[in-house]
């Protein structure tokens, strides 16, 4: 294929992902059409965009497309994985982790790290960590998580530094250290690391204006927190406010409704350590 011909492709592809796009959302005056999405983010993937291949298998895998397609969702993984695409491999190892399958988990998390994929270092961390699907190498993994910490900027690897440091597992104990990982993690929209920097504000390993800091990231988190955690957040929440007069409690309230997240990051897989 000549250069013309290829650079015409990848203009086609990269059309055809921006209307599957519109598509879908309902964005730029486009009837909102899942089904006319798909059909576009497909022609896009057969024009050889990996990122079409990843939306393809994202879409399978949760409910935009009506009830979830695990197996499409990996089939769309593995095109996009074989495409040298770190996010196709990431996605696959996700699957087989939940799958209980470490030893591949570990081998996908690999070669998405290969490819400078920060949550693929976290996962490939996590594992090594707990002996999963990988030999056991603690100091190998908080290596991966300083790394996309540090050049990958991960709120991921900012979250499970956090978390390691605040329970002193395999490393010496450090509050003040999680709380600085948990303040980055929750300002680039991690919602446990917004719980996890409340309750560190709370014992006064955060901000300066703790208890106001942990009310109001603690208020944050809540917003996005997955059911199962709610709970928790609420009563940090509860002991917060009992201790905070009338006037604090409404600046907290008002700081609050600033720091409202319209978005946040997945959920990942957290340490079973």
């Amino acid at each position: 294929m000549g250069e013309n011909e290829l650079a015409a492709k990848k203009e086609q592809a990269r059309e055809a992902f921006g209307e599957a796009l519109a598509h879908f959302n309902g964005w730029r005056g486009r009837e909102h059409s899942p089904s006319k999405a798909t059909e576009l983010m497909e022609r896009a993937a057969d024009l050889g965009s990996s990122e079409a291949m990843v939306s393809l298998g994202e879409w399978y895998l949760s409910e935009a497309l009506g009830a979830p397609d695990r197996g499409q969702a990996k089939a769309w993984f593995q095109r996009a994985a074989e495409a040298d695409d770190a996010d196709g491999e990431f996605n696959l190892g996700m699957l087989a982790e939940e799958d209980g399958d470490f030893v591949e988990a570990a081998l996908r998390y690999q070669k998405a790290l290969d490819g400078k994929h920060d949550d693929g270092a976290c996962g490939l961390a996590r594992l090594m960590l707990e002996g999963n699907g990988i030999p056991q190498d603690i100091a190998a993994a908080l290596d991966i998580l300083e790394l996309a910490s540090s050049e990958y900027d991960s709120a991921e690897a900012d979250y499970l530094l956090g978390v390691l440091y605040g329970e002193g597992k395999f490393v010496e104990q450090d509050r003040k250290r999680a709380g600085g990982q948990f303040y980055m993690a929750a300002h680039e929209g991690h919602v446990l690391a917004q719980m996890r920097y409340g309750e560190s504000a709370e014992t006064g390993y955060g901000d300066p204006e703790a208890p106001l800091d942990a009310y109001v990231w603690t208020h944050v988190a809540l917003e996005h927190l997955p059911a199962a955690m709610k709970p928790r957040a609420e009563a940090t929440l509860a002991r917060i406010a009992s201790s905070m007069t009338p006037e604090t409690r409404t600046l907290a309230d008002a700081e609050a409704q600033k720091m409202r997240f319209n978005s946040v990051l997945p959920v990942r897989p957290s340490l079973r350590v």
